[in-house]
């Protein structure tokens, strides 16, 4: 089924304006039949100002206007239409680079400066040109659309991908940066329920994260019956998994506090420490969604 033209976003978008302009540096080695071609296959329709394109005149336009007209087509906030879309770049990019052969063109420096975007928005540029998310928290991972603040989910977001796709990857970051993707988290549910930015930037990261659980009603207490019983279990759980990040974060990963020395978190634990901060975000935005937030008055 083709998509609709989008509407004005509300969310920030799931591609970045990084990743969309640098694949659009590397148009100019690409025909506009085959950009055309590329979004069609990847399930977009035509837009209006392309329905007059065919195999006959496309030589007539260029590639890099019609990525103009499909980047105003697409919904860069949804995850559907964003995974789309990096199949239809990565048909672009692929052919872009089949189609120069001089190792000196200008082009690598394009080229170079699309990795160089992808490392820094969470994507791998494959081998053969193949636009993918890279290990780290997709566009699968949340959904962001019960909050009504998400810019510092977003960066924490961006900086958590970095530190994942770093090719000198620093585990220590990594953990860092999973705790501080939870805290913004916890942030945003708290601003979303009327929590002041003065009472949120007091506390400090369980504490901040056991007051959004408290704000979305998780106890160890809620409910009744087995299945609530083991659910319960499970709430108590993310007690105890916040402290094992406050604990990993404050005692092992020591860096950029000033302290003497370097804390050693091995890639399973750092991977552990993702793993936790996903589910729990997950979590939280979840209920988040569900939960109507009262008004103050």
């Amino acid at each position: 089924m083709a998509f609709a033209k989008n509407t004005v976003p509300e969310n920030p978008p799931l591609i970045s304006l990084n990743v969309r302009g640098a694949v659009y540096k590397l148009l100019g080695e690409v025909d506009a039949w085959t950009s055309i071609n590329a979004w069609q296959r990847a399930g977009f329709g035509t837009p209006a100002a392309l329905s007059d394109v065919t195999a006959v005149n496309a030589s007539e336009y260029r590639s890099d206007e019609v990525f103009t007209v499909y980047r105003d087509y697409v919904d860069w906030t949804d995850r559907s239409q964003c995974e789309s879309a990096l199949q239809a770049m990565s048909v672009m990019v692929r052919r872009a680079k089949a189609n120069v052969n001089d190792h000196w063109d200008p082009f690598w420096d394009d080229y170079a400066e699309l990795e160089r975007a992808c490392r820094e928005d969470g994507f791998t540029l494959d081998e053969d040109g193949t636009l993918t998310q890279a290990g780290v928290i997709d566009l699968e991972d949340f959904d962001l659309s019960g909050l009504k603040t998400t810019d510092g989910v977003m960066r924490s977001l961006k900086i958590l991908n970095r530190a994942l796709t770093a090719e000198d990857q620093d585990t220590v970051d990594v953990v860092s940066a999973a705790k501080e993707l939870m805290e913004a988290v916890a942030a945003s549910v708290l601003k979303d329920r009327w929590y002041t930015d003065e009472r949120i930037d007091k506390l400090q990261f369980k504490d901040r994260c056991i007051e959004a659980q408290k704000a979305l009603g998780i106890t160890g207490e809620t409910g009744a019956g087995a299945m609530t019983g083991g659910l319960n279990l499970v709430r108590k759980g993310l007690v105890t998994a916040l402290e094992a990040m406050r604990r990993m974060r404050s005692e092992e990963a020591m860096a950029g506090h000033g302290n003497h020395r370097l804390g050693e978190v091995s890639g399973a634990d750092a991977q552990l420490a993702v793993d936790t901060c996903r589910a729990w975000c997950r979590y939280i935005l979840e209920l988040h969604r569900s939960a109507p937030v009262a008004a103050p008055f």
